[in-house]
Order: C-alpha cells, then structure tokens, then sequence
C-alpha cells in the first residue's frame, strides 16, 4: 500500500468498507494521483505536490461539525454510511467541476507562467527580489532563490564556503538528461541572477553526474558589466537575454 493510499484509508477509518465506500476511496484516489501528476509537471517537487493535492481534498471533519456525518453510529449502521457516500460524492463532484472544468483556462495561465521560469530566455526577474542578500552564508536564502531559477525542476544540494564566499550546486542528474544547450545557458543565467543577487558570492561550481562547470564573479562582470547588481533593472535584464539567445554567445564561457 501507497502512502498516499494509507492516506486515504485513514480518512476512512470510522467506516465500513462497503463497495460505495471501496469506489468512493478509489474515485478520490485517482483525482489526487491526477492533481500530483499535473502539479509536478509544471516543476514542483513530488513531496510538495502530494501535500497540496491532500490539501484540496474535501474535509470529512467539516462534514461531522456540520452534523452531516454521525461518526459516533456503529460500523454497520446504513444511515451513516449513506449519509457519509452522498456528502462526501457530492463534494468530490464539485472539487471535480472546479478542478476540471470551471478553471482550465486558470489552470492553462498558470502552467504557461511556471513553463516560463524554466527557461532563461522568459524567466521574470522581478521575482528573485526577495532574495537579495549581502552575504552567501544564509543556506535557506540560496535555496530559495535556486528554486526560483531555471533547472529548479531538477533536485539539487548546496554547499556554502563562507570563508572563500563560494557555492557548489550539486544538481542529481547528468546534462545529456537535460539538454546540453539548456544546460550551459541555465548556468550563466543561473550564475548571474546569484551573484547580482548575493553581494559577496564570488564563484559557483556546478555539479552534474559526470561534469561540473564553473564561474567567477570577475569572469561575469568582465562580460557583462561592473557590479553585476546594476543588471536587475527589468529594462537591463532584458538585454542580458537578449545576448544569451545567441548560442555562439554561450558557447565562450565554456571554451578552455
């Protein structure tokens, strides 16, 4: 049995398993396994989406507040099990409804926002703010802003120097999984939101299966202009993606 499934086995603990409790517990099931699947594509991570999509599901306990639901009835009481299978389906209908049907055009929106984050050449840079930071040493501050950076769909650790003022980013796949392209233009893109963002962040080294790459705050300013903070004007920012869509452009940080 699933943790997900145990989940749901104890909302129903109080009950009897009678087939309409058995199809209501498999009908809620595929709807939450269906709302992680979706949730996870757009770029959250498994355990997140798993704890939302539990969030969503109706409450059994507002139904027994309500007096809807006679938990205190025997196990073999009918009027509570009918009571318990009309409430809780007619719930399910309507969570269904708004899910499935009232907000697909939301529901489009959003994913269209996310799928955006994930590429350097879209990515809104307004929403890093919150991170600014004059020093590297706060480790809950970096994976913050990691996560709201491209390749936050991939699972990643951190490593914080404080004494040479670096990071390393261990990210727990290999770039031929991710796209070499997507790879090398993340990484500076990555690198330069960082270190625009952290004042005394001096170099990066990223950590693939089978390669690592690495940047320093000289290499980045030598490129594109001293202190790299300046660049998070949204006008600025947009030249510096403008200048990384060019693959040749790129393609000079990762020459020996």
């Amino acid at each position: 049995m699933t943790d997900l499934e145990k989940y749901i086995e104890d909302l129903f603990s109080s009950y009897e398993d009678t087939p309409e409790i058995i199809d209501l517990k498999e009908e809620i099931l595929s709807n939450m396994l269906a709302k992680i699947d979706d949730l996870t594509s757009q770029g959250m991570p498994e355990a997140q989406a798993i704890e939302k999509a539990k969030a969503s599901l109706p409450s059994i306990d507002d139904l027994v507040d309500s007096g809807k639901i006679p938990l205190s009835e025997p196990k073999g009481l009918s009027t509570g099990l009918k009571a318990l299978i009309g409430a809780l389906a007619t719930l399910v209908i309507v969570f269904c409804v708004i899910e499935f049907a009232v907000l697909p055009s939301e529901q489009a929106k959003k994913n269209e926002s996310a799928l955006k984050q994930t590429d350097s050449l879209t990515h809104d840079i307004s929403t890093i703010k919150d991170y600014k930071s004059p020093y590297i040493g706060d480790a809950s501050n970096v994976s913050h802003l990691f996560y709201a950076l491209p390749l936050s769909n991939i699972s990643m650790k951190f490593q914080i120097d404080p004494n040479s003022c670096s990071l390393t980013v261990n990210y727990l796949d290999t770039v031929w999984n991710i796209g070499e392209e997507k790879v090398h233009r993340d990484l500076i893109y990555n690198s330069l939101v960082a270190m625009a963002s952290i004042d005394n962040l001096t170099k990066i080294t990223y950590e693939f299966s089978g390669d690592n790459f690495s940047f320093d705050r000289k290499q980045l300013e030598e490129k594109f202009g001293a202190p790299l903070s300046n660049l998070l004007d949204k006008e600025k920012w947009t030249e510096v993606q403008k200048k990384l869509s060019s693959d040749t452009y790129c393609n000079q940080f990762y020459q020996n």
